[in-house]
């Protein structure tokens, strides 16, 4: 056979390489016949049905990412602080928008749009913290030194911006080009509105009036005690209502949907207690001094405190690290048989009685820091917290650990964020921690620096309560402060008169707050807090009194207001005319209040209304259709669903959400004054 291949080996090369290049031929011609990927049909758009492409969908996609990496407030926040775009094919269609109204320029007009969008991010920015926003407004200078920067720094990282997006910098910036071109777009419809003089001097009124006032806000809390035991058909009625909504998210703040919770074990390594463990010999302290004259000038006697302290801090990082070596090779040994199934262990069905403990964990270190070290640490705390859940979003019931934080592999946070990486909470996580195996790192309190180990005992996500007993404290307290408040409504005529004989004073003192337990037996109640000078508008209530933040009290303090007349001086006479009760269902609370005085709309001040507030006029009545009395619509006509209608958009593919899934559409909220 040997002798055939010989003698014929050119010809067997020659048809070999026959069926070769055939077979390339045809596979190459095959993938001739394949169809551009880029070329597919996502979607139709017009009475046409004008296609848009695969390529379209991917640059936009392309663009969307680059942009809200750039300006992720401005692209993103809901109108009309910021634009509202929500995913890159709503970016598609309003760039094509703005492009069909001639509202998008050259690349270069796109560059020189940073430094208004850096206004604008820094606006978003500053004035989403109330602190922030309250020291912007009366340092407007900061503000704009602020906006510099980052227009500096917008223009200096624009093309790493474009790189991480798969985008030439060319092609970003066309993209900010089609982005001020949407500005341009959106803006033109905010300003389309054509306010009569009448109406706009009506509607400033409402909006620039200042009213001051006394108040004294009575929590439903002071009159809890009153109320008796609610019966047993209401409190299984609240609880099927809301088991299942988040706390502070029903109504009157109702919720008993359960938090991620874990339960845990934990014990502590004192690096106080340690210090004091190491003892230092004198021998030794001279010899390292004799080692190390470089870092301690002088004479050893006058160097000696900083030489031991240099030592002991030395020892103290062995004996540590010894403590954690032994504690991972302890940890290692008891798991290294457990095999793993999609980066969990499998763990036995005994594994309860086997699993290492904190209790005999901290024997153990003990003894193996002393054989390596010859210190003898002292024996770490421990702490189980077997018979009670730990919320994740309340890590102060958990005493130290709530100050607790790691560090694993450069990446830092807070102990409870740790925790929601446990696999039984997060099947995602990928820390490697699981219940029932003690975790291989310690977290650290980096303000004493004390080593803590954990193992977690039980871990649930979060979840509806499964029994009314499981949250019944929370529900009896719901249930009683619901039966005050409504109580607290019944009662507002009878204290508003109160108010009207005998002063806010006198109901500070009838809603005083009781004697707190433990308190001495001779100890009075507190009287409420009577708020002085409350300055409120139209749309504005103190950041201060969040209590007060209520549109319903707003209107019946500026409906009184224009009942007292803009001459009416204040007087023990008109008191009946200037005191209100207002029940607040959303603290559940009642606001009682004396007007004390207004600042009406005067000409200097209708002539110095600022832009923004003629925005916020000229936004009201584009929703409302300038009609008088009509509600604001609060409908957004360049949400995804509106741009999406009015261009006849229809999807072929179903709809790209690869940038972000996308968010059912919500009204634009009404824009307020800052």
């Amino acid at each position: 056979m040997t002798k055939v291949f010989r003698k014929y080996n050119k010809w067997l090369l020659a048809i070999f390489g026959s069926l070769l290049l055939v077979t390339w031929l045809v596979s190459g011609t095959a993938g001739q016949f394949q169809a551009d990927p880029g070329k597919r049909v996502m979607a139709t758009v017009g009475p046409k049905g004008e296609k848009i492409l695969a390529s379209d969908t991917d640059k936009a996609e392309r663009e969307y990412k680059a942009l809200t990496e750039m300006a992720r407030g401005s692209v993103k926040a809901p109108p009309p602080a910021g634009l509202g775009i929500e995913n890159g094919t709503h970016w598609l269609l309003l760039s094509r928008e703005a492009e069909a109204a001639g509202l998008v320029g050259e690349a270069g007009d796109g560059v020189d749009f940073l430094s208004d969008l850096a206004k604008v991010e820094t606006q978003l920015r500053m004035f989403s913290d109330p602190q922030l926003r309250q020291f912007a407004q009366q340092n407007p200078q900061f503000v704009a030194q602020q906006a510099a920067s980052m227009a500096e720094a917008l223009k200096k990282n624009k093309d790493s911006f474009a790189g991480q997006a798969g985008l030439r910098p060319r092609e970003f910036e066309v993209a900010l080009a089609k982005l001020r071109g949407v500005y341009r777009l959106i803006q033109a419809y905010g300003h389309g509105a054509r306010m009569s003089d009448v109406q706009l001097t009506r509607e400033a009124r409402e909006l620039v009036t200042q009213v001051s006032l006394d108040c004294v806000i009575v929590p439903a809390d002071n009159v809890v005690a009153s109320i008796p035991e609610p019966p047993a058909e209401q409190l299984n009625s609240l609880f099927e209502k809301y088991k299942g909504v988040r706390p502070g998210e029903g109504e009157y703040g109702f919720g008993y949907l359960r938090p991620k919770r874990v339960k845990l074990e934990w014990m502590t390594i004192s690096k106080a207690a340690v210090t004091d463990a190491v003892k230092l010999d004198a021998v030794e302290v001279n010899k390292y001094w004799q080692q190390n004259k470089a870092d301690f000038k002088g004479e050893f006697a006058a160097v000696r405190a900083d030489v031991e302290k240099k030592l002991k801090e030395a020892r103290v990082a062995e004996v540590l690290a010894e403590a954690d070596r032994a504690y991972k090779a302890r940890i290692k040994s008891a798991t290294r048989k457990l095999p793993l199934d999609g980066g969990v262990r499998k763990l036995p069905a005994d594994w309860e009685s086997q699993r290492p403990k904190m209790e005999t964990l901290a024997q153990e270190l003990v003894a193996a820091v002393e054989q390596a070290t010859k210190v003898k640490m002292p024996l770490p705390t421990v702490e189980v917290r077997a018979s009670e859940y730990i919320p994740l979003n309340d890590m102060k019931t958990a005493g130290q650990l709530a100050f607790m934080q790691y560090d694993l592999g450069g990446k830092r946070g807070p102990f409870a964020s740790l925790l929601e990486m446990t696999r039984e909470i997060n099947p995602a996580g990928d820390v490697g921690l699981q219940v029932g195996v003690p975790f291989d790192f310690a977290i650290t309190d980096f303000g004493l620096n004390d080593r803590v180990y954990f193992t977690v005992l039980d871990a649930k996500g979060e979840s509806p309560a499964e029994s009314l007993d499981e949250v019944r404290a929370a529900v009896v307290k719901d249930a009683k402060k619901l039966a005050a408040f409504e109580k607290l409504k019944s009662d507002a005529g009878t204290v508003q008169l109160l108010a009207v004989t005998d002063g806010l004073e006198a109901v500070t003192k009838m809603f005083a707050t009781p004697v707190a337990a433990g308190l001495p037996a001779d100890a009075k109640p507190e009287p409420l807090p009577l708020h002085k000078r409350v300055i409120i508008s139209k749309t504005r209530s103190p950041e201060q009194f969040p209590e007060l933040d209520d549109q319903s009290l707003r209107d019946a303090v500026m409906s009184q207001v224009h009942a007292l007349g803009a001459d009416t001086k204040i007087s023990a006479e008109n008191a009946a005319i200037r005191t209100l009760a207002v029940p607040l269902p959303k603290t559940q609370s009642l606001a009682v209040m004396q007007i004390t005085g207004h600042r009406p709309l005067s000409i200097e001040t209708f002539r110095t209304i600022g832009d923004y507030e003629v925005s916020y006029l000229l936004d009201k009545e584009l929703q409302t259709g300038g009609k008088e009395g009509a509600t604001a619509k609060q409908v957004n006509p360049f949400s995804f669903t509106a741009v999406k209608q009015r261009a006849g958009y229809k999807a072929t593919r179903g709809e790209g959400k690869s940038s972000e899934e996308e968010p059912a559409d919500a009204p634009a909220e009404e824009k307020k004054p800052a």
